[in-house]
């Protein structure tokens, strides 16, 4: 088919792109439903291919989150060919495979809050143009830091301030003062380290370290709990948790692989399909 408009960028000089046919002749109706792929930044979701779509070459028409797949192309299954028979029914067989994956990545919807969605801080590099982009994407004293910039400098230093944004209840980009005081982002691992080394000195540090795990781990202990019981928190689920943008911009725990003993770094794709022995149960 003739290569969609929104692929052009991808596709430089080419006139047509090759897709599998889902059905057989002209279905009629809409294309479907397909997600950005920057949506995706959390061990539960597999993604398994795109589709014709007006958005980009990498959106996600078909894709899996826990046991749940998202198949977004319109036509029920009465009316697809045997290409897209065969297809579905393999993602539904494989789903099944996944029954220990559970969806864990919650993203709020534009849609029912009015607002806007969550986005990675990397998607904000789209609002350094000019001062009312910056006022859209940014927030707080960060907003002026970047416009007195000239263009190149502020490219520099929004990737020096990359690590400390965090996004706040307007969906707009703050700096955490304290993290940047730190020198340590709020997704890197050795934010865990970290904040027990301020817990450990008390005083001031500890406070400040109690309300950035009250805000970026959410699952862990209650903000007053000890110093103790945060450090075995910490100790028992360092491995097992993933940092997400657009689910909150907060540490959220991976309970498949807490429960297998396997670091959530490692344990992607097909590697969360469900042991051969409890597939048969």
């Amino acid at each position: 088919m003739p290569v969609p408009d929104a692929w052009h960028d991808e596709f430089p000089g080419v006139e047509t792109v090759d897709l599998i046919p889902l059905v057989d002749g002209d279905a009629g109706g809409n294309s479907g439903w397909c997600t950005y792929d920057w949506g995706f930044d959390a061990p539960d979701v597999e993604v398994f291919c795109g589709g014709q779509n007006h958005k980009t070459v990498t959106a996600a028409a078909f894709w899996r989150q826990g046991f749940l797949v998202h198949f977004g192309f319109e036509e029920s299954p009465a009316q697809l060919n045997d290409a897209g028979d065969a297809m579905l029914l393999a993602a539904i067989a494989y789903a099944a495979r996944c029954k220990e994956d559970r969806p864990v990545t919650r993203v709020v919807s534009p849609f029912k809050t009015r607002k806007r969605a969550l986005l990675p801080r990397e998607k904000a590099k789209a609002g350094l143009a000019g001062e009312e982009a910056l006022q859209t994407w940014f927030d707080g004293p960060v907003v002026v830091e970047l416009a007195d910039l000239a263009e190149e400098a502020r490219c520099k230093r929004y990737d020096e301030v990359l690590p400390f944004l965090v996004a706040n209840g307007s969906s707009r980009l703050e700096v955490d003062a304290v993290l940047r005081a730190w020198g340590v982002g709020n997704r890197d691992p050795a934010f865990f380290a970290r904040c027990e080394r301020a817990l450990g000195a008390g005083g001031d540090e500890a406070a400040k370290a109690r309300a950035l795990l009250e805000r970026y781990v959410p699952a862990g202990p209650s903000a007053a709990a000890t110093a103790e019981a945060w450090s075995k928190w910490i100790a028992e689920h360092r491995d097992f948790v993933f940092f997400s943008d657009v689910g909150g911009y907060r540490w959220i725990v991976d309970p498949l692989a807490r429960q297998r003993g396997v670091p959530t770094a490692q344990l992607r794709g097909a590697l969360r399909v469900a042991p051969a022995a409890e597939q048969v149960r």
